[in-house]
């Protein structure tokens, strides 16, 4: 099972089976167990393991379904330990390397805040047009809607009308193929429904937003 608490035998023997398994289907589980484990610490040595862990199997497995959660945690933990030109730099990586998970989106949400608040809202703006680019369709007006209030920030508002008005015909979009799911279904998945919600909910700010700029 995963250990509560990493030990360095912990630690000495999965370096010893990854020498001799490197390629075993348990390996890159085995790392991200054991880091998240370590992360779980109290002391400084605790979240350096972490630390150490997952960007261990960020660099070795970058193909792992495990390796995105680890670039993300990797960030936080830099940002805890006060790096953050390596947080910034783990949730790049991430970006990068995967931009169609979930993870991605929050790690852009983590370097947003850290680019905004340090002066620099241009490179925020970069970043989210580099995710979009290559961004699973349904996460593509979130992202709009994200570039347009980073256009806002940076004094541009007919800019930011045109990814509003994008973001704004992709919920569209959304929400009618929704609207055609549910409307077939006697019992609708409370999933389905909380995303219906959300969608509505994201619209009604755009249009929000929209009107205030026509003004």
């Amino acid at each position: 099972g995963t250990p509560t608490r990493t030990t360095p035998k912990d630690t000495e023997r999965l370096q010893r089976l990854l020498r001799r398994w490197p390629r075993s289907h348990w390996a890159d589980r085995g790392l991200y167990a054991l880091a998240r484990a370590a992360q779980s610490g109290a002391t400084e040595a605790d979240l350096a393991a972490a630390r150490s862990l997952h960007q261990r199997l960020a660099e070795q497995y970058p193909d792992s379904p495990f390796a995105p959660a680890a670039l993300l945690n990797l960030g936080a933990l830099c940002a805890r330990m006060g790096d953050p030109a390596e947080a910034e730099q783990a949730y790049q990586w991430l970006i990068e390397r995967h931009p169609r998970s979930q993870e991605a989106l929050e790690g852009l949400q983590k370097l947003t805040v850290m680019l905004h608040t340090g002066g620099r809202p241009a490179e925020a703006l970069r970043w989210t047009e580099t995710l979009r680019q290559h961004a699973r369709p349904e996460d593509v007006p979130l992202l709009l809607q994200h570039a347009g209030d980073l256009l806002l920030a940076l004094g541009r508002p007919d800019e930011a009308r045109v990814r509003f008005t994008a973001a704004l015909t992709g919920l569209d979009a959304q929400i009618e193929a929704l609207d055609a799911q549910i409307g077939g279904r006697e019992a609708v998945p409370t999933t389905l429904l909380e995303r219906h919600n959300n969608l509505l909910r994201t619209r009604r700010a755009l249009q929000t937003t929209l009107a205030s700029l026509s003004q």
